[in-house]
């Protein structure tokens, strides 16, 4: 695999994962909902 695009990949699921994370702190699962502001922190 190339550098650049295991790099990509890493970047990827990094960022994938950290949007997922950011979820952990909601209180109920009606507290979830997509939030503009929270797709751009992992970025």
């Amino acid at each position: 695999m190339p550098a650049y695009a295991r790099f990509a990949a890493m970047t990827a699921c990094s960022t994938v994962l950290m949007f997922g994370l950011m979820y952990l702190n909601t209180y109920s699962i009606d507290h979830v909902f997509f939030s503009e502001t929270r797709a751009y922190m992992p970025c």
